[in-house]
């Protein structure tokens, strides 16, 4: 994990998921190069941030509120203990529930259309 994320080593990265207009940053925790480990942490962040109330409205508008509140459910309800699906629903939505379903990693790549980014690909 403490390999180079990408061949030449970057020193930093800029990522989107594909499904998605969230945008982020990866710096190093080595100080040197972005590392999987780093990629790998910082998707992890950046899906179990809270969801900001414009995107709730957003999905809103675009008839996806079932959609929305049917995925935050179904992960909070996934947790193993009763006290920890209180805890996930006491923290309302956050960007993974955003993705309908997707949740399994699949690597990462290139954009062809921006240079210097890179796409989560989830499915």
């Amino acid at each position: 994990m403490s390999e180079p994320a990408t061949n030449p080593p970057l020193p930093s990265m800029n990522l989107t998921f594909r499904h998605s207009h969230h945008k982020f940053s990866i710096r190093p925790s080595n100080g040197q190069y972005v590392t999987v480990s780093d990629v790998l942490y910082g998707i992890h962040v950046v899906l179990h941030q809270p969801l900001p109330d414009k995107d709730i409205r957003r999905h809103a508008r675009h008839g996806k509120s079932d959609h929305l509140l049917t995925a935050y459910h179904r992960r909070c309800n996934s947790a193993p203990h009763r006290a920890h699906v209180d805890h996930n629903l006491r923290q309302g939505y956050k960007l993974l529930d955003t993705f309908f379903g997707l949740f399994i990693f699949d690597g990462v790549s290139p954009s062809t259309s921006m240079p210097g980014v890179f796409y989560v690909d989830l499915r």
